[in-house]
């Protein structure tokens, strides 16, 4: 309970002066109260800054909560897209939505250490790591390396990458990052065929994209076997 001094009243509540300093307004049957007297009430904004007080951080935590449970469910082994490198080493990472490798699937089964130190890391630096020097140790006028991407959405059938193959051009965002590399993307189709013939996915892509382009692209062809 609180004291007040009536100062004023509308005839439906009143202002009262606390000790504290503070006017406030109250209601509650002291509409009739008279100016200058003194009346003892509840302290209903006490009870409503307490309760601010304590819902707002709890909202706030909730919220935080929310949000970062949406990220999490980026960051899992939740694979969005497959880079298949090769011809040597020839290895798959997989990456999620915020471009972080969360899966490695090496060729070479037996090598099951084969890349752990590339888990959560940005897939270009990765790539950039890898194929950092070409096999034979000397810079080539043909890329050394190939890094075919593919997503795991089967509804996406068709890339920019795979189009520009019609007229001879490469436009792939990791290219300039990756000049050891020839960098180029497939459908999802193209990953799942390679999966029932039961070859490496990068071979088969790199394939895939030799006979679209009709069998004119010379970067391309030194990669098929």
């Amino acid at each position: 309970m609180k004291r007040g001094l009536v100062l004023d009243k509308d005839g439906h509540s009143v202002i009262v002066l606390t000790p504290d300093g503070r006017f406030q307004k109250v209601k509650g049957g002291w509409a009739d109260a008279e100016l200058g007297s003194e009346i003892v009430f509840e302290d209903s904004w006490h009870l409503r800054s307490v309760l601010y007080g304590r819902v707002v951080p709890v909202l706030m935590l909730v919220l935080l909560l929310t949000v970062m449970s949406g990220l999490m469910e980026l960051w899992p082994h939740q694979v969005h897209t497959y880079y298949s490198v090769g011809p040597e080493p020839k290895v798959e990472f997989g990456v999620n939505r915020l471009n972080r490798v969360v899966e490695i699937v090496p060729v070479d089964a037996d090598d099951v250490t084969f890349g752990t130190e590339y888990y959560g890391q940005p897939i270009e630096k990765v790539l950039r790591q890898l194929l950092a020097v070409s096999p034979t140790g000397k810079s080539a006028p043909t890329p050394a390396y190939y890094v075919v991407t593919a997503p795991v959405d089967r509804s996406q059938e068709a890339s920019i990458e795979t189009v520009s193959l019609k007229s001879m051009t490469n436009t792939h965002p990791l290219q300039q990052q990756l000049p050891s590399a020839l960098v180029l993307s497939v459908p999802a189709s193209v990953r799942d065929e390679a999966a029932r013939l039961g070859v490496y996915p990068g071979d088969y892509a790199i394939y895939w994209l030799y006979m679209q382009s009709g069998g004119t692209m010379e970067q391309l062809a030194q990669f098929v076997q």
